[in-house]
């Protein structure tokens, strides 16, 4: 696992711009360290969490009970006489005072608390899978990055390649040995190299723009140097094997999880069809008499057996064990997917090895060198230079191309 170093993060991306200070770098380890320090998406995916453990707590919350007081039976004929005492009318006044408590029955709280709890876990599984997107979504950036800086810096190498070849072809037509024309020729063809140089940098450019945005920054006066490199270690890739990421990636545990808390649901509807009696206890004072008394009330399941309920928390319980099949076959897919990737990747890799590299450099030195000596022509030069522009284009591209597959099997296994 890499050792990534938190640093501060306008330090980072908004350094002081003094006279000689050096330019800011930023790596992967960097970046990412970055993103799960400030990501809104993993901050949102831990709120959720603490809004979970609430609905944890309230759960377990029993019915509060209920306070009645009551002043009854006023004479209005003589509204301030007998107060507390017997009038001796068919009226007395009647002062209450009654507690009633709600008890549950059917292992409803139980059944709460049990659904809450996994929906707390299911929370804090998404910010798992928030955390395993968020670093993905940096990787590739990144590496997107790499390969317009790697491919900058072909290009300015194209530039300064141009500088020395044209010295070459303006002391050949000097001296006699080339017509003018090849040295016009060669100046209206260098345009497409200083062109090829201008749009690199601004890939460069807007690919660094990019990785602040998602890091949460505006680009600055100073934007951070990308450091690393695209080289993968290619190893051999065997078949794929999805038990380990249907085990551990977020968005299978999350699933899950709220599959079981939709079966819950079930039980936790069906148990609403146990009728929960409100019992209480009275004190009243009618007239000059002190009474105590029991009350009890029940809800007769006339009209509402539930049914619906019931029928609704069952369907979200088939929809929520339908999705978890979903996101499992989906798994399957991507796991397949990426070591399909990765081999097609390492192929690719081996076309583009060291010995084929050397090959192309050789074949500008000689085709330079024999142009020198009058052997070729100004067209065969152009030709061999275009071959080895082309040849690195496509060596850089196959190392991002090779280097994102392993960013996407890294995302297909949940690691």
């Amino acid at each position: 696992m890499r050792q990534c170093r938190l640093i501060p993060f306008l330090m980072l991306l908004a350094p002081l711009v003094m006279p000689g200070a050096e330019q800011p770098t930023l790596s992967l380890d960097e970046a990412v360290a970055q993103t799960l320090h400030g990501s809104l998406v993993v901050a949102s995916a831990r709120a959720g969490v603490a809004g979970a453990r609430a609905q944890e707590v309230t759960a377990g919350y029993g019915p509060n009970p209920s306070l009645s007081l009551g002043a009854e039976q006023f004479d209005l004929s003589k509204p301030n006489n007998y107060l507390g005492s017997d009038s001796g009318d068919g009226a007395n006044r009647t002062y209450t005072i009654r507690i009633d408590q709600q008890i549950e029955l059917g292992g409803k709280r139980g059944l709460r608390m049990r659904t809450a709890k996994v929906q707390r876990r299911a929370a804090e599984a998404q910010v798992d899978e928030a955390r395993r997107q968020q670093v993905a979504a940096v990787s590739q950036v990144f590496v997107a990055g790499l390969l317009a800086r790697d491919n900058l810096r072909l290009a300015e190498e194209n530039v300064s390649l141009d500088d020395g070849t044209e010295r070459v072809v303006r002391t050949q037509v000097e001296g006699g040995h080339r017509p003018q024309a090849d040295l016009i020729s060669f100046a209206v063809g260098r345009l497409q190299t200083r062109q090829e140089a201008t749009a690199a940098r601004l890939a460069y450019d807007q690919a660094r723009s990019d990785l602040l945005t998602l890091l949460g920054s505006e680009p600055g006066p100073t934007v951070p140097e990308l450091i690393g490199d695209l080289e993968t270690p290619a190893a051999p890739v065997q078949a794929g094997d999805d038990t380990t990421a249907i085990a551990r990636r977020g968005d299978v545990i999350v699933a899950r999880l709220l599959a079981d808390a939709a079966d819950d649901g079930v039980d936790l509807a069906r148990a609403q069809r146990t009728i929960d009696p409100t019992v209480g206890v009275e004190y009243q004072r009618i007239g000059g008499t002190n009474t105590a008394g029991l009350t009890a009330t029940m809800s007769l399941p006339m009209w509402n057996n539930h049914a619906g309920d019931i029928d609704q928390a069952d369907a979200s319980r088939i929809q929520a064990e339908l999705q978890w099949h979903l996101i499992v076959r989906q798994v399957r897919s991507d796991v397949e997917k990426a070591y399909q990737g990765m081999r097609a990747g390492r192929a690719q890799l081996d076309l583009y090895g060291p010995e084929m590299m050397d090959k192309v450099n050789q074949l500008l030195q000689i085709v330079s060198h024999s142009y020198q000596e009058g052997a070729t022509s100004l067209l065969e030069l152009m030709d061999a230079r275009r071959a080895y522009n082309q040849v690195h284009l496509a060596a850089n591209q196959v190392r991002y191309e090779y280097r994102l597959a392993a960013i996407k099997l890294d995302l297909a296994l949940g690691t």
